[in-house]
């Protein structure tokens, strides 16, 4: 899920990060479990995507893009109604 990073805090813990680069927004990790929690993207640093299977319940998510269609696996079906993107989402 892609949000707007204002106002965006970790509440409990200190997550571990990964830097695929020194510039990379970087991915976060639970410290103690292991679990990527959230990623920052490197293209546009006011956004924060949180990953769905961190959730307690998500019960409520719904898929409004696919994104990153250019690469793809073959046997990725689009969500239904869904926007269609090749790359990142813009801002």
């Amino acid at each position: 899920m892609i949000f707007d990073r204002t106002g965006f805090s970790v509440l409990k813990g200190e997550p571990r990060v990964y830097k695929a680069r020194p510039t990379s927004g970087g991915s976060f990790f639970c410290e103690v479990c292991g679990v990527h929690v959230f990623s920052q993207p490197d293209s546009n640093p006011g956004l924060i995507a949180i990953k769905v299977g961190s959730l307690d319940d998500r019960s409520d998510f719904k898929v409004h893009a696919d994104i990153w269609l250019k690469s793809a696996p073959p046997w990725h079906r689009p969500y239904k109604d869904a926007r269609q993107v090749e790359g990142n989402l813009s801002s």
